[in-house]
């Protein structure tokens, strides 16, 4: 059973009284004889005491105890259940689902899952298997990763890991054999143990005597295997546990306080479910100088003569009283209408039936400022750590992958100069990326005219058809006359949810290429005596954006 508050907490809680105590009297305004007859806090902190304890129930001694009816459900009894467990036993975890069943029996309902998605708790898979044998029980793909590297680590490997690209990748196919069709697993898993080379063998000799014994045969191939499967995670769970526990803001909360807790949460959920269903406009964002306004004029209202000023350490206190945490706003995502997503969604299947995955390709343009270093800086105390001007020079990069990720065209990079000074007697065309320049450094549509069209020969040549998928920005000309290729606009307005690109792979790229700016700088910074020494040329640039 859950222990009662601990005395740290029961500590801030009567403080917090006292000092609300404190500014209701200040603000009443008493007159000095008034003022007289009103009881110290201290005189009558027993009683609110008391009045406290009589509306919360007493503490249970044992595990059985009746619950008062103000506790036995939420506000409209949304479909979630919590299971307080004593243990992790296959025989309490059968005792839960038989609960539940009865539950269901009693409210004319049937208990019977399409699938379940768990972690792999030794105890918790033989009991969904006897209670619900005809589910799908699968794995969470999150917390198999997590346990091979977690493995990797035990086996002291994790140095190796980072800094061996050959171990780490071997390591990468591992994880990613959950990936592959069920009947490929095996006799993928034994081809990758058979064709690495003695060195990798030796190191990864006891991880893969792991993976042997534990997911290949103690753990159903097919509860682990996540191919073609949407949802491979409960991350979702995950997180609102994660949630919750912030919520409870105690670390050894009783019961009575647990159960307000999801109360509380149940209506939370209640009032966005409604609002979602209501169409409701999306939320304002919000930050700091708003939300002090905000309250500046409810002060306002409440009191005219009030000197409430809404300080930044009541801000403060504030956010870490509600868990409120500054987020960045990014992405456009949100001004996207899902009925047009769902729509493209269910055309896709049809646009892409007759090519094969290697032959349907996409790209996309991000704008990519090449000498741009962090905006942060580690200083000793409170030191002022001042810059200079940010740079603004900037490249735009077009990148081009096919569905698999095995052909990686060369990336388009456009400046504003047609032969840098740096690329002196060097052959353009034995450059790793193609380069075009315009007065701008922007794409337009004669250089995509000209690229396009470059491929469509490449691809003549190679007797392929490919198709590309791409926006439908004003620089995308719509009536190229190719053979080779054919283009498929995204709808208007959607490319922040439904571009492959804008899914992670620009940003992936970008962090890469600081990454090698990063150390660029590093090895430089012995010579130079402030960031402006550094010299980042178009050439280093270039084998950078191939790199990343």
């Amino acid at each position: 059973m859950l222990s009662k508050y601990s005395q740290g907490s029961r500590y801030k809680r009567d403080r917090t009284n006292i000092k609300i105590y404190d500014e209701e009297i200040a603000k009443a305004r008493f007159s000095p004889e008034t003022l007289a007859s009103v009881p110290m806090v201290h005189d009558i902190q027993p009683g609110l005491n008391q009045a406290r304890r009589k509306l919360t129930p007493v503490l249970p001694a044992s595990t059985t105890f009746d619950i008062p009816v103000s506790y036995e459900r939420t506000a409209t009894g949304f479909p979630c259940v919590f299971g307080l467990l004593p243990d992790r036993k296959k025989s309490t975890y059968q005792q839960l689902f038989q609960e539940l069943k009865d539950v269901a029996v009693s409210m004319n309902r049937i208990w019977k899952s399409d699938r379940i998605i768990s972690d792999f708790e030794t105890s918790l898979i033989p009991a969904i298997f006897a209670e619900f044998p005809q589910t799908l029980h699968k794995g969470c793909y999150f917390h198999h990763i997590q346990s091979i590297y977690r493995r990797i680590q035990n086996l002291g490997l994790a140095t190796v890991y980072s800094e061996d690209e050959e171990i780490r990748t071997c390591c990468r196919k591992l994880m990613a054999l959950a990936f592959l069709p069920l009947d490929k697993v095996e006799s993928s898993f034994y081809n990758l143990r058979g064709i690495v080379n003695s060195r990798v063998k030796e190191l990864l000799h006891q991880l893969f005597l792991y993976h042997d014994d534990y997911w290949m045969n103690k753990v159903p191939l097919e509860m682990w295997n996540v191919h073609g499967i949407q949802h491979r995670t409960n991350n979702s769970c995950e997180g609102f546990h994660n949630r919750l526990n912030r919520r409870m803001e105690q670390a050894r909360a009783n019961i009575w306080s647990f159960i307000r807790c999801i109360v509380n949460e149940e209506t939370r959920y209640q009032h966005s479910y409604n609002q979602i269903n209501t169409g409701a406009q999306p939320r304002l964002q919000s930050n700091g100088p708003v939300l002090q306004q905000y309250a500046r004029d409810i002060a306002q209202q409440l009191d005219e003569c009030t000197n409430f000023r809404a300080s930044n350490g009541w801000f403060d206190r504030f956010r870490t009283r509600y868990n409120i945490q500054f987020r960045p706003i990014c992405g456009e995502a949100r001004a996207v209408d899902p009925s047009t997503v769902d729509d493209w969604k269910g055309r896709l299947h049809s646009i892409i039936e007759h090519y094969d995955p290697c032959n349907i390709f996409n790209m996309d343009e991000t704008s990519l400022f090449y000498k741009l270093m962090p905006d942060r800086s580690l200083v000793i105390d409170r030191n002022d750590f001042r810059g200079g001007k940010r740079s603004k020079d900037r490249y735009t990069v077009m990148l081009c992958s096919n569905m698999l990720g095995s052909e990686k065209l060369k990336p388009v990079v456009i400046g504003k100069y047609a032969k840098p000074r740096c690329f002196k007697n060097i052959d353009m065309k034995k450059l790793p990326v193609q380069w075009f320049s315009n007065r701008t450094a922007w794409m337009n549509s004669k250089i995509f005219t000209e690229w396009l069209q470059d491929l469509d020969v490449s691809m003549r040549k190679q007797r392929r058809h490919v198709l590309m998928f791409l926006d439908n920005a004003p620089v995308h000309p719509q009536d190229i006359q190719l053979e080779n290729i054919k283009l498929k606009f995204f709808p208007p307005n959607t490319t922040a949810v439904i571009q492959p690109m804008d899914q992670g792979i620009i940003r992936a790229f970008k962090a890469h290429y600081r990454r090698y700016l990063v150390k660029h700088t590093i090895a430089n910074a012995t010579v130079a005596m402030t960031a402006d020494d550094i010299n980042v040329t178009a050439l280093d640039a270039v084998y950078w954006i191939d790199a990343a």
